[in-house]
């Protein structure tokens, strides 16, 4: 073999193995690198359906608080409208059960709003108070001349706090829950 034969002989040899070892080299590495993938990847499908399953009950905990809370406002807006309908013409016991029912429904729609209003935004829990206020302002001024009026004969007030009152129940109460219903169904993906 001549000196070049033997030159080649060897630079190729020695570029044949270097080239088996970096092949070698480099399946190692892509193959740690998919094994690294794949594990970042099963972690990171775990950790979604975590967030998935949790919110999605945040969401069914979020729609039975909104339906138990609207039937709250439901509830209450009746027994204004029945207690206001009849506060003038009723009588003394009548207009106490009226009023007892009434603030009973006050009372449970509150214990329900207060306990869940971080599940609501706070424009939704603005409107809320301004339903809430809505009502019990006008209803309160026309309980104290109702009760002047059988208790007293005190019957100067009464006609206009009753005509305030209807004209809250009659006017923006129902305004303001209809825009509740609407940032509701907004809350329920209904919309």
């Amino acid at each position: 073999m001549n000196t070049m034969e033997v030159i080649l002989a060897s630079i190729g040899g020695s570029a044949l193995m270097l080239a088996a070892v970096g092949f070698l080299v480099r399946s190692l590495i892509v193959h740690l690198l998919t094994k690294d993938i794949s594990v970042f990847k099963s972690d990171l499908e775990k950790v979604a359906f975590e967030h998935q399953i949790r919110f999605s009950q945040l969401h069914e905990i979020r729609a039975k608080t909104t339906a138990s809370l609207y039937a709250s406002i439901v509830a209450l807006v009746k027994e204004a409208n029945i207690f206001v309908s009849y506060a003038i013409s009723a009588d003394e016991k009548t207009n106490q059960k009226h009023l007892s029912q009434l603030w009973k429904a006050a009372d449970e729609f509150k214990d329900i709003f207060h306990k869940n209003r971080i599940f609501y935004s706070e424009s939704i829990c603005a409107k809320i108070d301004e339903l809430n206020e809505s009502l019990s302002e006008p209803i309160s001024e026309l309980v104290m001349h109702v009760e002047l009026s059988q208790k007293a004969n005190e019957w100067e007030g009464l006609v206009s706090s009753w005509d305030n009152a209807k004209e809250q129940l009659d006017g923006k109460s129902p305004a303001i829950k209809r825009e509740i219903e609407h940032e509701f169904r907004k809350l329920l993906g209904v919309v």
